[in-house]
């Protein structure tokens, strides 16, 4: 049972941690281009309210 098992659980596993590296820089990607936007309507409201 074990020799069957084993060959399956190595790829799942590095498919695992592939997916999850892969994923961590997805987010952090959209993260940053979100705080850019945030920060961008941010100072557009901040010169309207200097006004």
């Amino acid at each position: 049972m074990t020799d069957l098992l084993l060959p399956l659980i190595i790829p799942m596993f590095l498919g695992l941690v592939f997916g999850s590296i892969i994923t961590y820089y997805v987010v952090r990607a959209s993260v940053k281009d979100a705080l850019k936007q945030s920060e961008y309507y941010l100072e557009i409201i901040a010169k309207n309210n200097i006004r």
